[in-house]
Order: structure tokens, then C-alpha cells, then sequence
């Protein structure tokens, strides 16, 4: 597995150039993925053609059953040689629009048609995406660039948030606590001071950090909307969720396709809280 260690400010962890564990997150094993590559490059059509510096051509071909997400297959013509290659193979997912503010590209050292990107929200969230178009959107890159990015997140992991209660017995928080107890009970001890609570709950809680490579976060958010497809014969749920607090009137809204192998025994309903663990990507909409 080939990995590089470049962090940089925008970019919040390393980069995993290997797109293997996100077959299996879709299909179960890579095998049902692989049994399925030959007709998608012969079947697949027409997504995107990009010449670059008018030497390389490369061709994106989506292959579906429906409009939610595809394989597309990104082949790589060089001008002057007869042969093509196959750049990479790569899940496409339809997502939700955002505003972000563009910083930094990464392309990867394995394929100089795959790449990231990074940026900033409107509340100055960073994030790290995957681009299944990179060659085409690298062309319209520019720093600081106020960009719509259609975002999707794929999940490893996913299950129902529970409520949970945590009793802070020590710390910053229980010293400020007691200390404030003392003061308003000047009659009492510590002894009497009752150790606080807090709840998390899906109305109080979310959660949106970085998980161990650039485009993978662990997440908390509430489930706003559910469509269930039949991707090549594996059943997802797609899940619209909101990484942030809708009632603050705060926004950063993302597709999350999860496959039932994922999901288990969960039947995800509008209004569950889930936890999951994601990788995210977008492309320029």
C-alpha cells in the first residue's frame, strides 16, 4: 500500500493514494468490485474528457444502474503513443452543494489523474476531499476560489448515536464546577457538591474530526432525509446529513452512502442521530 506522509496546513492528516478500502466499504470485498471492472470500461459512458497541456487526454466513463453513483473509470491517452492505459478506477457520488473556500491540491504520486483537495467552510471548518474529477476540476483551481462543491462521504462505519450521560469526576470543568458551587454555598462542603453531568444526545452533539488519513473524519450528525438504491446489485441507503446545528442556522450538508454490509442489523430512520466513520469526497458543481 503506498502512502505519503506530507501534512500540510490545510491537509489534516496523511494521504492514503490507494482506493481499495473503498471498494470494500461499497461491495464487501474487493472480489465483487474486480468481477465487475471489464464491463464497466466496456459499457461505461461518457463523463468528462480533459486534455492537459495538450499532451495527455484523460476520459472519465461512469458505469451505473442509476444517477446516484457509478464507477468511473478514468482512462489516460499520451499524445504520440498508440497504447491506453487505465488511470484509476474510482467511486463517483452524487452529493449535496456547499460553499468552500479553496486553499490547497494534492495530487497523488500513483496517478497524476487522482488528487484532493482542501478548504475552508463558511465557518471556517477546514475539510479535505477526494476529487473523482481532479483533471478537470484542477483547471479551475484557485486559491482562495469561493467554489460550489457537491460533497458525498462514503461510510466504513456507521451506526445509531445513543444517548449518553458521562459524570466528570475531575478536570478544568468539575474544578470550575465545585469552585462555583463553594461560592454560592458557603454553608457546605465538597462533600455535598454533586458531580456534573453531561448528556450527549444528537440535539446537543456534533462531531466532525479527523480520522487517520486526509478525506476520512469521524462524524455525528442527525439523519434529515433517506433514500435507499440497488448499486450493482448491492443495496445502499444514501443519508442526508447536516454536520452542523440546523437550528443555529449553521450548514455543512453531505450525502453519506452506506452499504448494507455496513449497516449491519441498523435501520436508519429521518431524525436518528448516527456516528459513523466517512470518506469524503466532492467535485465541483
Amino acid at each position: 500500500m503506498t502512502k505519503n506522509t506530507t501534512k500540510t496546513d490545510y491537509f489534516t492528516a496523511e494521504h492514503d493514494q490507494t482506493l481499495g478500502d473503498k471498494w470494500t466499504a461499497i461491495f464487501g470485498d474487493t472480489k465483487k468490485f474486480m468481477d465487475k471492472v471489464p464491463t464497466a470500461i466496456k459499457k461505461g459512458n461518457l463523463f468528462f474528457n480533459q486534455t492537459i497541456d495538450k499532451k495527455i487526454t484523460y476520459t472519465g466513463l461512469s458505469y451505473s444502474n442509476n444517477s446516484n453513483i457509478s464507477i468511473l473509470t478514468v482512462v489516460k491517452e499520451e499524445k504520440g503513443k498508440k497504447e491506453t492505459s487505465v488511470a484509476t478506477i474510482c467511486p463517483l457520488m452524487e452529493g449535496i452543494n456547499n460553499k468552500i473556500i479553496l486553499k490547497e491540491t494534492f495530487t497523488w504520486e500513483t496517478s497524476d489523474a487522482e488528487g484532493e483537495f482542501a478548504g475552508k467552510t463558511d465557518l471556517n471548518k477546514t475539510i479535505n476531499f477526494y476529487d473523482p474529477i481532479y483533471p478537470v476540476d484542477m483547471k479551475n483551481f484557485k486559491i482562495n476560489k469561493v467554489q460550489t462543491v457537491s460533497l458525498a462521504g462514503l461510510a466504513y462505519e456507521l451506526r445509531e448515536l445513543k444517548e449518553q450521560e458521562h459524570t466528570i469526576n475531575k478536570g478544568g470543568f468539575y474544578d470550575f464546577q465545585l469552585k462555583e458551587f463553594l461560592k454560592k454555598n458557603p454553608n457546605k462542603t465538597k462533600e455535598d457538591f454533586e458531580a456534573p453531568k453531561i448528556k450527549v444526545s444528537v440535539d446537543s452533539f456534533r462531531m466532525f474530526i479527523s480520522f487517520n488519513f486526509a478525506c476520512e473524519y469521524q462524524i455525528v450528525g442527525q439523519i434529515e432525509d433517506i433514500k435507499y438504491i440497488d448499486f450493482l446489485g448491492t443495496k445502499m441507503a444514501v443519508l442526508k446529513v447536516n454536520f452542523e446545528h440546523k437550528q443555529d442556522n449553521e450548514f455543512l450538508y453531505c450525502n453519506i452512502y452506506v452499504s448494507e454490509h455496513v449497516l449491519k442489523d441498523y435501520v436508519p430512520k429521518i431524525g436518528d442521530g448516527i456516528e459513523a466513520v466517512i470518506w469524503l469526497t466532492g467535485f465541483f458543481n
